[in-house]
């Protein structure tokens, strides 16, 4: 059996989740759907060929996420926010051509998941959110049919990317931050996972008061 060495962690590889034939996910997982479905705050018939899915920073919480995106002035919106505990709210189902409003640009051909971070992309993604945003981005990738790989192409490339990746086109955001952005092979290493079928997987992970921390 392997043993973690110092500075790795192992993790169990949780279930796997799917889409289903009203666009929403479904699995073993925390999941809510937004009411009403879809939020008011998309575009119908405004999705194209799908390439990948983006990860976002929130800048805040996810109860005032959620609120935001059902609030029509706030002209924002994403196919899902996971909150620092796991739990997975969809607010646009997939495969009915609906585009969130998360990156501008990026909207006909990216599927934008936010991060909740308590108001400060600094705070690393938690273990549970690494988790459950590996099965959202798991069963996206299964079922528009991108690779679980990283891509910084925002023209066309496939995969998971990055909102900074967009620049102009996508709102000139720096987000989710360099914290964040280091932890896309841990999440890359755990969709993997979960579509290889519950393996326990070993990941480079330093804690630091109970938290994750991205230092060496």
């Amino acid at each position: 059996s392997h043993t973690a060495a110092e500075g790795e962690a192992e993790v169990t590889v949780p279930g796997r989740c799917h889409i289903d034939a009203d666009g929403r996910l479904q699995g073993p997982a925390a999941i809510t759907w937004n009411n009403p479905w879809p939020t008011l705050n998309c575009s119908a018939g405004a999705f194209g060929t799908a390439y990948g899915g983006v990860i976002h920073t929130e800048v805040g919480y996810e109860h005032n996420v959620i609120n935001e995106f059902n609030t029509p002035s706030a002209q924002a919106s994403a196919f899902f926010s996971i909150s620092m505990t796991g739990a997975i709210h969809q607010y646009v189902p997939l495969g009915k051509n609906y585009a969130a409003w998360t990156q501008m640009a990026g909207n006909s051909n990216y599927r934008g998941v936010e991060h909740e971070d308590h108001g400060n992309p600094a705070n690393p993604l938690t273990d549970a959110q690494l988790t459950a945003s590996a099965q959202v981005f798991e069963a996206m990738s299964a079922f528009d049919g991108w690779p679980l790989e990283p891509t910084d192409n925002p023209n066309g490339g496939r995969g998971i990317i990055f909102h900074v990746d967009g620049g102009i086109a996508w709102g000139s955001h720096d987000c989710p931050g360099p914290v964040r952005m280091k932890q896309r092979p841990d999440l890359i290493t755990r969709a993997k996972a979960i579509r290889a079928g519950g393996t326990p997987v070993t990941v480079q992970e330093h804690t630091t008061g109970g938290k994750l921390s991205l230092a060496g």
